[in-house]
């Protein structure tokens, strides 16, 4: 029947030790007439199994993996197709749904993995009174599972095949059952109830007592009884007045109310322990003494203390069971949780906004919420401006001055070789001239008769 990934026989040669499992719980230590079966007639029971079951089967389980960027969602990774269906004709609601209802109640809950080759095929659970554990003194192998199967037949499964939810343990392999260590809160609330239904049964008073004089044989009796409790006896009867002859006289007995047995407060402090045991705030069932300030507030302490503990033992089995046995280490499974926080439309679209608006998301993301398709252009993050950061003020916000314009001056032609040779002409012309006039002022200041100098015309400046 099932394909395990293991075949090889193991533990011939150990010695097995049994553990307890909650049968035996039941059957010896919490003996009682109230069996652990009638507890789920119980209102305040069977609704906080029910809210634990349906508020964890309807989060979505998604598989994502580490990279260096940050994590991506695998949706074609075998696990996240497993999921979706984990047996045949077995929806993942249906599935967690039954392995929630027994791990709430009786503390374990079971699914066997079959394989196909090394890849987990499928998730078979089975019931908590089916499963027995047997600790072994292997180093390797500390324990495994014996499982019977509906045809009576046993198999032996291993750790690594097993999807095995546990409440609080006390010795490692199997979890506490509420139901089991709280059977005398239960039994109590099942008493109230049958109370309440026998004193409605009854007519809503207790019995009386019907005298007479004379000796009756027993057959009379008990036919007195009889034909008293058909005409008087029952809701149905309620009210009438008793008709007795032959010097029969009834005389009721002083009624004992359920308001005299503080019946009303007792059912309540039950409920309320009841409650406390499964950690399911009030409110949720309907009893309203305990004031939250709103319905956001009431959902933050239900998830958090309630079934974010259920959230991260369930991702950190399913991980370690079903993918880090393909040793894929970065991949992992885990809870969305948010999507129960998102109660209404108008919620859902409040934290929508905030994510895209902060840059958290980009619209496209925020269309896959919805299920809408990616419209282009939509794939870009928008950042508020008043929250970017400061160099992007400092690019965006803060005016630019224009750059000042840069004059080149545009290099002067060479000149041509005429005009040079013109140039060093004049340069040479000049010079003689300047020479010429040296001479003829020196030439002035000299006697032509004598050859000396003249201080006359040296003075007058003329020649």
């Amino acid at each position: 029947m099932f394909n395990f990934k293991r075949r090889k026989a193991k533990f011939k040669e150990a010695t097995y030790v049994a553990v307890m499992t909650v049968k035996d719980m039941f059957d010896g230590i919490f003996a009682s007439s109230a069996r652990p079966s009638n507890y789920l007639s119980i209102g305040t029971v069977y609704s906080c199994i029910r809210m634990l079951s349906d508020s964890v089967a309807m989060t979505p389980v998604k598989v994502y993996k580490a990279g260096t960027f940050g994590r991506e969602l695998q949706e074609n990774h075998a696990i996240t197709a497993l999921l979706k269906k984990p047996a045949k004709n077995v929806t993942y609601f249906q599935w967690q749904n039954a392995m929630m209802g027994q791990l709430s109640g009786w503390g374990n809950s079971y699914s066997v993995i079959e394989y196909d080759g090394i890849t987990p095929k499928s998730l078979i659970f089975i019931p908590t009174q089916n499963v027995m554990i047997q600790e072994t003194f292997s180093d390797s192998e500390p324990y495994y599972y014996i499982v019977t199967l509906k045809s009576g037949k046993t198999i032996n499964v291993f750790p690594d095949e097993m999807i095995h939810y546990r409440n609080i343990t006390i010795d490692g392999y199997t979890g506490l059952s509420p139901i089991g260590l709280h059977a005398m809160t239960f039994d109590r609330a099942y008493y109230e109830s049958q109370f309440a239904t026998n004193f409605m049964k009854n007519g809503g008073s207790m019995s009386g007592i019907i005298t007479t004089d004379k000796k009756l044989k027993k057959e009379q009796v008990e036919t007195l009884k009889t034909d008293f409790a058909s005409a008087y006896g029952g809701s149905e009867n309620a009210g009438k007045t008793p008709v007795l002859a032959d010097g029969l006289q009834y005389t009721q007995l002083s009624p004992i109310s359920p308001a005299d047995a503080d019946y009303v407060r007792s059912k309540q402090l039950t409920k309320s322990d009841i409650m406390e045991i499964f950690k399911v705030p009030p409110p949720l069932l309907g009893v309203m003494d305990t004031t939250y300030s709103n319905t956001e507030q009431l959902s933050l302490i239900y998830q958090r203390y309630t079934l974010a503990p259920l959230y991260t033992m369930i991702e950190q089995e399913l991980s370690l069971k079903l993918i880090i046995g393909l040793s894929d280490i970065k991949t992992y499974a885990e809870f969305e949780a948010d999507a129960l926080l998102n109660a209404t439309a108008s919620d859902k679209a409040e934290v929508i906004t905030k994510l895209t608006e902060k840059g958290v998301m980009t619209l496209n993301e925020a269309r896959k919420k919805y299920n809408l398709k990616d419209i282009d252009g939509l794939d870009e993050v928008i950042l508020p401006l008043n929250l970017a950061p400061m160099e992007l003020h400092k690019e965006v916000l803060t005016p630019v001055e224009p750059p000042v314009p840069v004059v080149v001056e545009e290099p002067t032609p060479p000149k041509k070789n005429d005009e040079k040779e013109d140039e060093d002409l004049k340069m040479q012309i000049q010079k003689i001239k300047s020479e010429l006039g040296r001479l003829k002022k020196d030439l002035g200041n000299v006697d032509p008769e004598s050859g000396t100098s003249n201080p006359k015309n040296k003075s007058k400046g003329k020649v």
